[in-house]
């Protein structure tokens, strides 16, 4: 009878800054254990951790999904109060798997089964280190929204500039405000922008009313946005 493997068990020291770089390089090691995946446990330690970026997070969130084809358990560690302030108002705790002083949350949602129902689609356009979401269809809540932050987040691996070019959508449910708020809270504190452009009247006019245009900037179209929007923050 073949001897069972050992199971995999490895600890990884996240530096003061983190970012999508510092994921990339440990991905390949953590995937060659899908030979043997079983037991196999991966820790993120947070412990020296001051910053994290947008692109770090994109990557956990790309990584997460790859060890979850895999049998393979993704663990974050030690993260600070105002990291887990920022998963926890964005979503993102549900999404992880969290070591917190000494317990361990499992992770509630699978981001990448929720696209089932949604009647919006997202196509992604680069522009050098922008990423452009050419919305379509329709924002509705919460299939819709759930869409719209699994996109997001996997964007994130990628880009920290995301413009959304809403031409296409016909109609955007005020539910679905708070999704796009989260991801601009989580960009602005991860060191990335987040903009809008190209909404109909009757989505803009609502933007405006609720004073959306007040913390996410929004433009007529692309052009503009990438004018303006773009070299504000370069």
């Amino acid at each position: 009878m073949k001897k069972k493997d050992r199971a995999i068990s490895v600890k990884i020291n996240v530096p003061q800054h983190f970012s999508g770089s510092d994921v990339k390089k440990h991905a390949q090691e953590i995937l060659q254990t899908s030979q043997n995946p079983e037991n196999a446990v991966f820790v993120f330690d947070f412990e020296n951790c001051l910053l994290v970026d947008s692109s770090a997070i994109g990557a956990l969130i790309s990584l997460t999904k790859e060890c979850r084809s895999k049998g393979i358990k993704l663990i974050l560690k030690n993260i600070s109060n105002d990291l887990f302030k920022l998963f926890r108002d964005t979503g993102l705790e549900k999404i992880f798997t969290i070591e917190k002083t000494g317990v361990i949350k499992e992770a509630e949602i699978d981001l990448f089964d929720m696209s089932s129902g949604t009647q919006l689609s997202i196509k992604k356009e680069f522009l050098g280190d922008i990423c452009i979401f050419i919305m379509s269809g329709v924002m509705n809540y919460p299939s819709g929204s759930d869409y719209f932050k699994q996109q997001f987040l996997l964007a994130l691996n990628q880009s920290r500039k995301i413009i959304l070019e809403m031409e296409g959508l016909s109609s955007f449910d005020s539910l679905s405000i708070s999704s796009v708020l989260g991801m601009n809270n989580l960009l602005k504190k991860t060191s990335g922008n987040l903009c809008i452009c190209g909404a109909n009247y009757i989505i803009k006019d609502m933007f405006f009313t609720l004073g959306i245009n007040e913390i996410v900037p929004i433009f007529d179209n692309r052009q503009h946005a990438l004018k303006k929007w773009n070299s504000r923050y370069v």
